[in-house]
C-alpha cells in the first residue's frame, strides 16, 4: 500500500484527483489508480476534495501597491487587484470598478469572465493584465489625487458578493 500526502490549493467545491503510477525506469507503464479502500484498515475510499461551506467566494484581496504615482517614472506607476476566487463551477463575469469618495465610478476595469483560481500580478503586468489599474479614468485622463475605493463583483445565480478596499493616487 501506498500513502500519498500533497498540499494544493482547491478552488472548486468537489474537486477530484486522479492518479496515475508511472514506473520510473519506464516512462511508457502507466496505471490508473482505482479510488477506493486499499484495506478495511483504512477509510480513504474517496479521492474528491471538500471545500467548506463557509469558504468565501473571494478571499486573499490586496494590491501590488495601495499607494500609485502614476507619474511615468517606473515606480508605483499602477497597482494590480489580486485575488482568489473558489466555489465557482464555470467562469462568471468578475466587475472589478473604482470609485471616488463621492461614489462616482472612475474607471471599470476589463477583467471578462474568469473560472476558480488565484489571479495574480505577472511578471511583467500589461495594459491587459485582469485587474492592473494605471490611475487613469474612463477617458484615459490621469484623475486627482486622493483615496478612491476598488470594488471587486461577482454576481452568482443565488447571490452577489462584493469587497472593498481603497488605494491612494499621489503626484
Amino acid at each position: 500500500m501506498v500513502e500519498l500526502r500533497f498540499t494544493s490549493p482547491v478552488y472548486l467545491q468537489a474537486t477530484r484527483f486522479d492518479d496515475v503510477l508511472v514506473e520510473s525506469k519506464q516512462a511508457q507503464t502507466r496505471q490508473l489508480v482505482a479510488h477506493g479502500d486499499a484495506t478495511q484498515q483504512i477509510e480513504s475510499s474517496s479521492n474528491v476534495v471538500r471545500i467548506p461551506s463557509a469558504e468565501s467566494i473571494f478571499s486573499n484581496l490586496v494590491f501590488t501597491s495601495t499607494l500609485i504615482t502614476p507619474n511615468g517614472d517606473g515606480i508605483n506607476d499602477n497597482t494590480v487587484i489580486q485575488f482568489t476566487l473558489a466555489r465557482v463551477s464555470e467562469p462568471q463575469a468578475v466587475e472589478i470598478g473604482i470609485y471616488d469618495v463621492q461614489g462616482q465610478l472612475v474607471r471599470r476595469l476589463d477583467t471578462a469572465t474568469l473560472g476558480a483560481g488565484q489571479y495574480l500580478r505577472p511578471s511583467t503586468p500589461t495594459a491587459a493584465t485582469p485587474g492592473l489599474w494605471d490611475g487613469r479614468d474612463n477617458a484615459a485622463q490621469l484623475v486627482p489625487p486622493g483615496l478612491y475605493l476598488v470594488q471587486v463583483r461577482v454576481q452568482l445565480e443565488r447571490e452577489e458578493v462584493t469587497l472593498m478596499r481603497t488605494v491612494a493616487v499621489v503626484y
